[in-house]
């Protein structure tokens, strides 16, 4: 008996939304698509940044699309994670390397300045 080939499954996100600007700042011809997602759950929400915005903007936008786009935040904070490093709300997409179609994933909590 032959063991059929593990199945390739796709997650249907269940926010769909369309692009939304992050920043004004510049053409969106250098804008990055990114992904966000939940750590937990299916959604995924496409977002336009500027390489050169801080991550921070990327967080209140979200807060304000929050109600609109019916998505949940954590209620007691959250912070984000790309290629497995924790992002520096601080620092710009570009410090981090963040690249066209990347995800940033979202996480509960907050992070502490110590080391």
């Amino acid at each position: 008996m032959t063991t059929p080939p593990p199945s390739t499954t796709t997650t249907t996100p269940t926010t769909t939304t369309a692009a939304v600007m992050v920043a004004t700042s510049g053409s969106s011809k250098n804008k990055l698509k990114v992904i966000v997602q939940p750590k937990f759950g299916n959604s995924k929400i496409p977002m336009e940044v500027s390489p050169t915005d801080n991550v921070g903007k990327l967080k209140k936008e979200l807060q304000k699309l929050q109600q609109r786009l019916h998505f949940h935040l954590p209620p007691e904070g959250f912070f984000f994670i790309y290629d497995r490093d924790v992002m520096d709300e601080d620092r710009s997409f570009r410090w981090h390397g963040v690249a066209h179609s990347d995800s940033i994933e979202i996480f509960n909590g907050s992070v502490s300045g110590e080391s």
